[in-house]
């Protein structure tokens, strides 16, 4: 309906025509407002004028509403996506025009202001509901259980959540008529990981969570999500992206992942090392936490398998100091290999010791280390580095490929393995929901028994009472500056 308003107190003339009304508007400096609104929410009292001023008809409309927003961290975003500091935006999917209504309060009385903006061209949007922090009020959202740490992340996990949007995105331009919109919700800044976990389990309109990153986190946040505390009750599908350890999907049958598991990427470095490389001699370096402890158990087993000898298998923890010794040692043991396990930011210090001491090793890292492909200091000074990665965008799928296109041409950047990963974890729960609805359960045993999905990260299938996927390839890359 195409609806007029005043400020309270103004009588309209229905006998005017629109510009004779915008005319006496201006002359008398009254509020006034025309706006294209959904029938569902527009304002009671309203006044339907289409017929009247013989405005175009309005085809069926999806209405994202994007409205105030509480949290710091959102806010903020929302103004980087949208370079103002407005509070409230109506984005509608018209084949028309799109009309937006604004007040203007400085100090003056409210003049009338209407924007016409080409479709698409509001904030952003194409022909969608934008899956970003908010959709209507009867959108079937998708929690991204990845915490916004206040001391800042944000570049770290915006990836994963650029890749969860465009995978809602897709879903919402394909979707059935009738079905609700998926919409993306962010956690709140500070939050961590088990009050994010409570919170989306409490929360009835969210149908499926993307997350946890890492290992630990995602198991401490399975009996949440499987609802123990209230016998199931509330349980929620969680799908992680990078959660490697074997015994994530043991934990519940409510958690659920996309990537292959250390057990894969431990086979594929072995092979590595021993078939391509022709090593003997190798050292292991491994982050002192549930990640590093279970790889390196896997690739010394797998490893042992290929007739390889572990010299050294150290752990290291966060911001270590005497990263000189840890050198040393492998040094002198003449490693022709060095494997890494954790975050490359630790271990690095202990490399570049190394190598002023004159180790030649072959440096080779875990997933963690594709993110030195940003860095191009790092990328530089580390050239010929070798990590394992869980998504190939020269693959010759064509979801692969496809995904690769439609990220790079949103967000101008290539997709990282992360964006790949939750993409992916998005699309099985966004799917699961068009095909159920939102009832929790049948979602979770929708997921279990899906057929075979197109991913970024390759074809999509669970095996039998397990949450793990089925043959998910690790790839072996190597850094180039």
């Amino acid at each position: 309906m195409w609806w007029l308003a005043g400020r309270r107190g103004d009588s309209v003339d229905r006998s005017f025509s629109l510009p004779q009304l915008i005319g006496r508007a201006r002359g008398s400096r009254r509020g006034l407002a025309v706006a294209a609104l959904s029938y569902r929410v527009a304002p009671a009292g309203t006044i339907d004028v289409g017929v009247r001023f013989q405005l175009p008809p309005l085809r069926p409309s999806d209405i994202v509403l994007h409205a105030g927003l509480t949290d710091i961290g959102s806010r903020d975003i929302l103004r980087a996506r949208l370079g103002v500091p407005c509070m409230i935006f109506v984005s509608c999917r018209w084949r028309g025009v799109t009309f937006q209504t604004a007040n203007r309060r400085s100090g003056m009385a409210a003049r009338y202001v209407v924007i016409v903006l080409a479709v698409g061209c509001s904030i952003g949007c194409a022909n969608a509901p934008s899956a970003i922090f908010g959709g209507v009020a009867d959108s079937a959202y998708v929690g991204f259980a990845i915490p916004v740490a206040d001391t800042g992340n944000g570049s770290a996990i915006a990836p994963y959540a650029n890749g969860a949007r465009l995978g809602l995105d897709q879903l919402n331009a394909t979707r059935p008529r009738g079905a609700r919109p998926l919409a993306l919700r962010l956690p709140r800044r500070g939050l961590s990981d088990l009050p994010l976990a409570v919170a989306f389990r409490d929360d009835p309109t969210v149908v499926g969570v993307i997350g946890h990153l890492g290992s630990g986190p995602t198991m401490a946040a399975a009996p949440v999500y499987a609802d123990l505390e209230h016998d199931g009750r509330h349980a929620l599908v969680a799908v992680a992206p990078t959660s490697t350890n074997p015994r994530v999907t043991q934990t519940t049958h409510w958690v659920f992942r996309v990537c292959p598991t250390d057990n894969d990427g431990a086979r594929a470095v072995a092979r590595y090392v021993a078939v391509s490389l022709h090593l003997t001699r190798v050292a292991i370096l491994y982050q002192d936490n549930l990640f590093g402890r279970g790889y390196w158990t896997s690739v010394t087993r797998e490893l042992d398998a290929h007739g390889v000898t572990v010299l050294e298998h150290d752990p290291y923890v966060s911001n270590i100091s005497g990263y000189d010794a840890y050198a040393t040692r492998l040094t002198r043991r003449g490693a022709e290999a060095i494997i890494m396990a954790g975050e490359y930011t630790d271990v690095l210090p202990i490399i570049r010791e190394a190598r002023r001491q004159g180790s030649r090793a072959a440096l080779i890292g875990g997933d963690a280390f594709s993110g030195m492909r940003s860095v191009p200091a790092l990328a530089k000074e580390f050239a010929g580095l070798r990590y394992t990665t869980f998504y190939d965008p020269t693959d010759s799928s064509s979801a692969t490929r496809a995904f690769a296109e439609a990220y790079r041409r949103r967000f101008g950047v290539p997709a990282e393995p992360g964006a790949a990963l939750a993409y992916d974890a998005a699309t099985v729960i966004g799917r699961a929901e068009l095909a159920v609805g939102p009832n929790r359960a049948r979602i979770r045993d929708w997921i279990a028994h899906a057929p075979p999905l197109a991913g970024a990260t390759g074809t999509i299938r669970f095996a039998p009472n397990s949450g793990d996927p089925i043959d998910k390839q690790v790839e072996m890359a190597e850094l180039h500056p």
